[in-house]
């Protein structure tokens, strides 16, 4: 990681510190309901700031539409610009968490499409690092930066990021998860069609436990500062799902049975070498 992205990093983690501590429940004075779950969403007044960015954050600028999927801006309100956030009101725990983004990745340069957990209610949430999984998706101001980032906090070990550029496939509609167990953290980015844009398995001494942690969505400004076309930011999310870790056990296994049994198996006789070897790979079993 360089030392632009630790910066960011660095000045993103103080920022949802900063934000959280002042507590996500004072200033939802709204909720949606999305993809089957309910979220509070961020608001702030108009003489307020709070991380990330800092920022102002309006209910405003958070729909859902007719068809279900959820729209997330930056927009000008009074001559300012205002972010957007939603987060669960249920702590989902270990398991894969999926997220549809059907608009454009690739966006402004000062704008954050964020994808995360995080936990500001235990009491050791700050010794757990918030218990934050990132998946976020900027150029940290750079408009030659990459725009595609995998944490696993704290951001300062090289290890616990994968950064990569997402840029052709940017406009198309994107689906990118995490698996989330005790043992590791698999996150995953493809195009709506299947094909794979990136992956990368965390497996480090920091992946969180899970205690009172809940799913983020915000689109925000880095630093503060506007757009810089200054035109507004939309994002769409046209579906977020979770999967329980039990039932991902469940369905791999079922998989590899169902695997197992559409497999031919061998005659005693068949596939064996002049020495008795299968394929002269080793004894035949």
């Amino acid at each position: 990681m360089n030392k632009f992205t630790s910066c960011c990093v660095a000045v993103l983690a103080a920022a949802l510190l900063c934000s959280e501590g002042k507590g996500m429940e004072a200033a939802s004075l709204e909720k949606v309901n999305f993809s089957g779950y309910t979220w509070d969403v961020k608001h702030t007044g108009s003489e307020s700031t709070w991380g990330p960015g800092p920022n102002h954050w309006s209910r405003d600028h958070v729909k859902v539409d007719d068809e279900g999927k959820l729209h997330m801006k930056i927009d000008r309100q009074d001559n300012q610009w205002y972010s957007s956030e939603v987060s669960t009101t249920e702590t989902l725990g270990y398991g894969t968490y999926s997220f549809q983004v059907d608009s454009s990745i690739d966006i402004d340069k000062h704008a954050v499409l964020g994808l995360f957990t995080y936990d500001m209610q235990s009491e050791d949430a700050v010794q757990a690092e918030h218990r934050e999984i990132d998946m976020e998706f900027t150029k940290w101001g750079l408009e030659n930066n990459h725009n595609s980032y995998y944490t696993v906090q704290p951001y300062i070990k090289e290890e616990n990021q994968c950064v990569f550029t997402i840029r052709e496939e940017a406009a198309e509609p994107t689906v990118h998860s995490f698996t989330w167990t005790p043992e590791e953290i698999v996150f995953r980015s493809a195009a709506t069609g299947g094909r794979l844009l990136q992956t990368w398995t965390y497996s480090g001494e920091d992946i969180p436990d899970s205690q009172n942690e809940k799913v983020h969505i915000n689109l925000w400004l880095f630093q503060g500062k506007g757009p810089s076309n200054n035109q507004p930011v939309e994002m769409v999310i046209s579906d977020f799902s979770f999967t329980p870790a039990e039932e991902n056990d469940q369905e791999l296994k079922t998989s590899e049975e169902n695997q197992a049994e559409e497999e031919p198996k061998a005659h005693p006789g068949q596939n064996r070498g002049s020495n008795g070897l299968k394929n002269g790979n080793g004894p035949f079993k």
